[in-house]
């Protein structure tokens, strides 16, 4: 299974870099144009899974 988790990690960090890259960038963009032309990072991969920790 340590194939197959290590492929997980990969592949979640990725997808956490690509998310951190996108709100920095709209955070630090000055211009409101270029802000609203930067797309938001994207939602929780489960967020049927944030229901059930929040209660």
């Amino acid at each position: 299974m340590k194939p197959v988790f290590g492929a997980n990690h990969r592949w979640a960090m990725a997808r956490g870099e690509q998310s951190l890259n996108l709100e920095l960038a709209r955070r630090h963009a000055t211009d409101p144009v270029v802000r609203a032309d930067i797309r938001r990072p994207p939602g929780p991969t489960f967020p049927h899974n944030l229901r059930r920790a929040r209660r």
